[in-house]
């Protein structure tokens, strides 16, 4: 969020020659539009990874089954079922925490050998 908006704002001060409290009203302005969108993007991004839980939980029904059969009781079933998203949810965020950064600086890098 902030690289897009400092590109943004070193892009409109490289252009034009304009007032250094333009560029800054330009750079707050671009912060919270990207803000917005990163929002928009971790609500999406949750209803996909619920979705996935229930499809998964969904395509476990025989599975789920033969365990209550086997005497599981349905707050032990909910416990493991919980333990395994946050176990994928955590090292989807670990993972996601490594990379971001890296990803983040190849993309800035490459936007400006393109240019």
């Amino acid at each position: 969020m902030l690289v897009g908006a400092s590109v943004a704002g070193s892009g409109m001060e490289s252009m034009i020659e304009i007032d250094e409290s333009m560029i800054d009203f330009f750079t707050v302005v671009l912060e919270i539009i990207f803000s917005i969108i990163v929002g928009i993007i971790l609500v999406a991004a949750g209803f996909l990874i619920f979705n996935a839980f229930a499809m998964s939980v969904l395509q476990r029904n025989k599975q789920i089954g033969m365990m209550r059969a086997l005497g599981s009781s349905p707050k032990q079933i909910r416990q493991q079922l919980l333990a395994e998203s946050f176990m994928v949810g955590g090292l989807g965020s670990l993972i996601g925490i490594a990379i971001g950064p890296f990803l983040g600086r190849l993309v800035l890098e490459m936007m400006v050998y393109s240019c």
